[in-house]
């Protein structure tokens, strides 16, 4: 048995505290001495004095520390595991709007060489799409979309992709390949990406939350080179953390820095110069100069 002046040593918890607890009925001493008042307590009690402990870190007051643990350990480990839920929702919401942050002041950077962009076809594609709120967290979205097509047994081994509409709309759909048809639900929609014959391609190694800054790069690209963005531009999953191709993974604990997207911009049909009309000299074109 430990006097209390003993017992709040190695338990961290002070005296003043511990006669708080008393005074609740929270933590009853095991011994009170008549003549001094002193309390004592035993090893006994740390199963009950950490539980408080934990309570009192998430704000909690003492009545309902009391109704907590009189309704037994099942109550108290839901109620931390809410807190603890909320806790890692804040962390993540607190990450994303630091790396956007970052990604901002990345732009304030200008990079004047031109990126390397490829153009080529792509051809359709068979999904299941959903879309949402262009707030809403795409990799929410995506684990939506890629249980659904899981219970159909339908996933098609290319890579899950974002498509995003004028910043006017609000809106961003997401959408996973499939191997074949699956029925809609009400909220997935199921469908065909139409082919796009002429496709900027650009791949960006590092956080998507820097994407910003590669359709800027992009947005050069087409000044420079006089073309015209035709379409909603795509985001391709290559990525996401650290393993590749296939289904996106939960983002918490991925690393952003190993992830690898490619950004595709549909091209407008190249304008075909007008053709000459034949004039009484001659049927062809007319030539430089004439």
């Amino acid at each position: 048995m430990f006097r209390v002046a003993e017992f709040a040593r190695f338990t961290g918890v002070s005296a003043r505290t511990l006669r708080q607890y008393d005074e609740a009925g929270l933590l009853v001493p095991a011994q009170v001495d008549a003549a001094t008042g002193e309390r004592a307590y035993t090893t006994a009690h740390l199963p009950r004095l950490n539980r408080i402990e934990l309570l009192r870190a998430l704000g909690l007051g003492l009545t309902e520390i009391a109704e907590l643990l009189e309704a037994g350990d099942p109550a108290v480990d839901r109620v931390v595991a809410k807190h603890e839920r909320q806790l890692l929702d804040e962390v993540a919401q607190a990450n994303a709007r630091l790396r956007r942050l970052r990604a901002l002041r990345a732009l304030l950077v200008d990079a004047d060489e031109l990126p390397d962009v490829e153009v080529r076809p792509v051809p359709s594609l068979l999904v299941a799409a959903l879309s949402g709120p262009a707030g809403e967290d795409v990799t929410g979205l995506l684990a939506e979309v890629e249980a659904y097509v899981a219970g159909h047994r339908a996933r098609s081994n290319r890579p899950p992709l974002a498509l995003l509409a004028h910043p006017d709309d609000e809106t961003v759909t997401v959408a996973v390949p499939l191997t074949r048809p699956v029925p809609r639900d009400g909220r997935v929609e199921v469908g065909f990406l139409k082919p796009e014959p002429r496709m900027a391609c650009l791949v960006h190694h590092g956080d998507p939350a820097r994407l910003g800054h590669v359709l800027q790069r992009m947005l050069r690209w087409l000044e420079h080179t006089g073309q015209r963005p035709g379409g909603p531009v795509r985001q391709v999953y290559l990525r996401v953390g650290p393993r590749p191709g296939g289904p996106l993974p939960k983002q918490r604990g991925a690393e952003p820095s190993d992830a690898v997207t490619e950004l595709q911009v549909p091209l407008r049909p190249v304008a075909r110069e007008p053709e000459a009309r034949p004039g009484p000299g001659g049927s062809g074109r007319q030539r430089p100069g004439d």
